[in-house]
């Protein structure tokens, strides 16, 4: 489990040197703005202290005020720099300048406060979609296959011994009405 987490670490911090660029000042500033707007910190807040919520709940060997301490020595603001290079990459500076007025708007502010809550019911949708699809799918496959099996099932031969087709079922009926015995089939003397 040591061994993991050093790893862990390690890869972050030669990630994060790769990331690291130097953004243009006009452009870090937008950046910046639409972080603050659409509520990253926040997130990546949550997102920590989720992450050190579960690292207390599988170490639990660990001393009972360890969490607390390690806490305060990891900061959100760490990740948000990692990810400024992503928006550089993806976004042009008219880009980030548009999407912070649209933002900064109250139509923008109402799709970030419902965002969270569209996600979600999105998600329960989404899940109820899939288990249709999925049960359409089952049945589908069911059928293909029962239609294959019944396709490659041997057909009888007219005139094998045992076998009653239709045509030798109606003749014998018809011979049966006339009076006349019916004789059994081949292979079957003494039943």
């Amino acid at each position: 489990m040591k061994l993991k987490t050093s790893l862990m670490v390690l890869i972050l911090i030669v990630c994060s040197a790769f990331l690291r660029a130097d953004v243009a000042p006009e452009k870090r500033i937008e950046i910046d703005r639409m972080l603050k707007l659409t509520g990253m910190e926040k997130l990546v807040d949550q997102m920590m202290n989720q992450m050190i919520a579960d690292f207390r709940a599988n170490m639990k060997d660990a001393p009972s005020d360890f969490w607390d301490r390690f806490a305060q020595k990891v900061h959100g603001s760490e990740m948000i720099e990692m990810i400024i290079p992503l928006y550089d990459k993806y976004y042009s500076l008219e880009d980030l300048r548009a999407v912070n007025v649209f933002y900064s708007s109250p139509a923008g502010q109402r799709v970030l406060s419902t965002l969270p809550q569209i996600m979600k019911e999105s998600m329960a949708i989404g899940q109820q979609w899939g288990a249709k699809i999925a049960k359409q799918a089952v049945e589908e496959v069911k059928a293909e296959m029962e239609a294959k099996k019944a396709k490659e099932l041997p057909k009888p031969r007219l005139g094998t011994p045992g076998i009653v087709t239709p045509a030798a079922s109606a003749s014998a009926e018809a011979t049966a009405d006339r009076g006349a015995p019916i004789a059994p089939p081949s292979g079957a003397a003494g039943l």
